[in-house]
């Protein structure tokens, strides 16, 4: 899985939600390193993207550098994402049950219409 570098114009912020070893449910957006933990992934899959797209619109409002729209996750977070494409491309046996849930959002055409 490639990064891509963001602007203020455009780019792209992928978001990632899984069910750690704890079975509590991780969320990240992994070109912003927002890492969140929660124990609904569909509540923190929307909490993440509202965050990352606060963040984007901050960035824009107060003219910062494009390089705070680039704070890559830690490693381990690529990986799990790698993984979780490798995890939708077969099917799962019952007792190897995993939760993941990606989610890529090109900007500028995307708004979030989250909690106001």
């Amino acid at each position: 899985m490639k990064a891509t570098y963001n602007t203020k114009k455009n780019g792209l912020f992928r978001f990632l939600v899984f069910q750690n070893q704890d079975k509590d449910y991780e969320g990240v957006c992994l070109e912003l390193n927002i890492v969140e933990f929660g124990e609904n992934p569909d509540k923190l899959m929307e909490s993440i993207q509202e965050a990352a797209f606060s963040l984007l619109e901050a960035v824009k409002k107060k003219n910062l550098p494009d390089d705070c729209l680039n704070d890559f996750a830690p490693l381990r977070y690529w990986e799990i994402a790698e993984k979780s494409e490798q995890f939708s491309n077969r099917s799962l046996k019952p007792n190897q049950a995993v939760f993941f849930n990606s989610v890529m959002k090109p900007y500028p055409s995307f708004e979030f219409h989250g909690k106001n």
